[in-house]
C-alpha cells in the first residue's frame, strides 16, 4: 500500500499525498482511456510509458478545457512515479530516467509554452480568518 512508502513519519504518507496521487493516476487513466490506450499504464514497457507521458504531457487538458498549469503537471508527474514505485514493482524515476529522457524534454516544452503564454503561478486565494464576517453567501 502507499503508507508503506518511506515517505513523511514513520514512513507513512500524509492524507493530502494519498489522496494527490489517486487523483494524479485517475487523470492519466482517463486521458488514456480518451486516446484509447491502454489504460493499465504500469504494465507499459519503458517506451510506451514514455510515448504515453509525452502525449500526456503535450495535450492534457483540465475538465475545463485549459492547459494544467506547471505545478499541476509536475505534481501530476511526481504523484505519479510515486504510484509507479508501489510494491512490487521495480524502482522507476520518472524524471530521471534516460529512457523517459523524451517525456520530460516534452514536460518541459509544455512548461515553456505555458510561461511565453504569460501563464504564471495560480493565484493563491486569501486565507479566511476565524473573526471573518462568516454571514456572506457568496461561496467565491
Amino acid at each position: 500500500s502507499l503508507a508503506q512508502s518511506p515517505a513523511g513519519a514513520g514512513g507513512r504518507l500524509s492524507q493530502n499525498t494519498r489522496l494527490a496521487t489517486r487523483y494524479a493516476v485517475k487523470i492519466f487513466r482517463d486521458y488514456l482511456s480518451e486516446k484509447r490506450l491502454p489504460e493499465q499504464f504500469e504494465r507499459l514497457d519503458k517506451e510506451g510509458l514514455c510515448r504515453a507521458l509525452r502525449s500526456f504531457y503535450s495535450e492534457a487538458r483540465c475538465r475545463s478545457g485549459r492547459l494544467y498549469s506547471k505545478s499541476s503537471l509536475i505534481s501530476i508527474r511526481s504523484s505519479l512515479n510515486r504510484h509507479l514505485n508501489q510494491p512490487p514493482r521495480s524502482p522507476l524515476d520518472l524524471s530521471k530516467d534516460p529512457e523517459l529522457r523524451t517525456a520530460n524534454l516534452a514536460l518541459a516544452a509544455a512548461i515553456r509554452k505555458l510561461e511565453e503564454r504569460g501563464s504564471g503561478p495560480v493565484p493563491q486565494k486569501q486565507a479566511v480568518s476565524r473573526t471573518a464576517d462568516t454571514t456572506c453567501q457568496d461561496p467565491c
